[in-house]
């Protein structure tokens, strides 16, 4: 797919090169974009949404513009030749990590416009605009997270995406405007690809609304739901599964279309990350239902020992470079304090060398490399603490809290304890930060490489064995 689409900067980074995106009131804009007296004030209006949110920060200000604007139940938009608001009249969800998931709504005439917010950092891409061809954005291209594998061209292709969608089929999308005031609220869930994202941003959504209201909204999903998700929500709900075959369409085209036929109100789901106990509860029971033979596999592997420490392994990007080395020397130094201890590997198919080079060691194991998303969240209940790469991984610790640790590359990851979700009784994990991995490669022009980091096993061993100093002694892993 070619573009020709330009990319020009809302914001004047000069001097400020640690921030990631810009408040309107504070950085310098430029006054030579597209109505930029009014576009100032949208992005201001956006800016408000949550005044304790730290909106500079890309891991969580402008992920919460998402959020606010679908949990509050409207997209509130501007009219930039008045700069009065509008109410906005579309808002379409697509999936997938190849157009960012982007949620995007129009402005009114004189030429359509559109703000795309991201779902993968950087998080608010900025402002479309078709008929010029031109992409306003409101990030500093500069900034160290967003200079490691991302480029303006990304972007222009998330813009091509707008605009295919849009010309899906104009008459479905006219009589879906035409019949705005008499639809019937159906939520259209994709289910991103990622089962970390699908847990964080997708499902409690959906919890919440069919567990603590009466909706019987419909639901609508993609092809992506690795953990059955649909199937763990209340049985009363009409739900249909949509997959698409046609591998020269564009899936979130051709599930763009389905919402259009079917006249479906169509809105993008997300939360602020807070699991309820009730649904975490519910989550541990379907998933250990689903596999209790598997469950009883590893908990007969694990009796007698304590304790029982989960190792996420990782070999793509944002990989610790020597994992398996640091991590068989981390199984040594706790079985030299505690002789009963074993430990549990968790990881996809590629980690295997990594699981040979622990598993040469003397440390009791069990191997669960390769076993399914759904198979490992039945299992992790069988663990005391934990160990793991601050990645999507954290989704074991979102349905099943417990002391761990977790470690990644500084700027990645918080500097302080955290929570890996917000959660109902806090469990924060300890945090253990590396620092680049260098290549001799400058230009870092491939992304798997510009997340790898170093860091050596003395910090994440202490920082593991205080965890278990705080545990309570168990006789036997049942």
């Amino acid at each position: 797919m070619v573009n020709d689409i330009e990319v020009v900067s809302a914001f004047d980074f000069a001097g400020r090169p640690e921030e990631s995106f810009g408040s309107p009131r504070e950085t310098p804009w430029r006054g030579d974009i597209p109505y930029s007296n009014y576009l100032r004030t949208a992005v201001e209006h956006l800016q408000e949404m949550d005044a304790n949110v730290p909106q500079s920060d890309w891991r969580y200000g402008v992920y919460r513009f998402q959020i606010d604007l679908i949990q509050r139940g409207y997209l509130q938009s501007f009219h930039l030749e008045t700069g009065r608001p509008i109410r906005s009249r579309l808002s379409f969800p697509v999936g997938g990590d190849q157009v960012l998931n982007p949620v995007f709504y129009r402005f009114d005439e004189p030429e359509e416009h559109y703000f795309i917010i991201g779902f993968h950092p950087p998080r608010l891409v900025g402002v479309f605009f078709p008929e010029r061809r031109l992409m306003v954005t409101l990030m500093n291209h500069d900034h160290p997270v967003l200079t490691e594998g991302w480029e303006p061209a990304r972007m222009a292709m998330s813009c091509v995406m707008l605009e295919e969608l849009m010309r899906v089929n104009p008459d479905s999308v006219d009589r879906y405007r035409a019949a705005e005031e008499t639809h019937r609220l159906t939520l259209t869930q994709a289910f991103h690809p990622n089962a970390g994202h699908q847990l964080r941003e997708e499902f409690p959504m959906l919890w919440k609304l069919y567990t603590q209201t009466d909706s019987d909204a419909a639901l609508l999903t993609g092809q992506h739901d690795v953990l059955g998700l649909a199937d763990r929500l209340p049985t009363r709900i009409e739900r249909e599964s949509v997959h698409f075959n046609d591998p020269e369409v564009p899936w979130e085209v051709n599930y763009f279309q389905a919402a259009m036929e079917r006249g479906l109100l169509v809105g993008r789901i997300g939360c602020s990350s807070h699991m309820p106990q009730n649904m975490q509860l519910a989550l541990q029971d379907s998933f250990f239902a689903q596999h209790p033979e598997y469950h009883a596999q590893i908990a007969g592997q694990l009796a007698g020992h304590w304790p029982v420490i989960w190792l996420t392994l990782r070999t793509h990007n944002r990989r610790w470079v020597g994992e398996g080395e640091h991590l068989k020397k981390l199984t040594e130094s706790v079985l030299d304090r505690y002789p009963k201890a074993a430990f549990m590997l968790d990881g996809l198919p590629d980690c295997r060398p990594t699981a040979d080079q622990i598993n040469s060691g003397l440390a009791p194991v069990a191997d669960m490399v390769g076993c399914s998303f759904t198979e490992a969240q039945a299992c992790f209940s069988l663990c005391d603490a934990y160990v793991m790469p601050y990645s999507n991984s954290c989704a074991m610790h979102m349905v099943d809290p417990r002391p761990g640790v977790v470690h990644g590359l500084k700027g990645w990851i918080p500097d302080e304890p955290f929570e890996p979700a917000r959660t109902e009784n806090p469990v924060l994990a300890h945090v253990v930060h590396g620092t680049k991995h260098l290549t001799g490669n400058d230009t870092y022009d491939a992304w798997v490489t510009t997340c790898d980091y170093d860091l050596s096993p003395e910090p994440v061993i202490e920082s593991l064995l205080e965890v278990l100093s705080g545990l309570p002694e168990r006789v036997s892993t049942t």
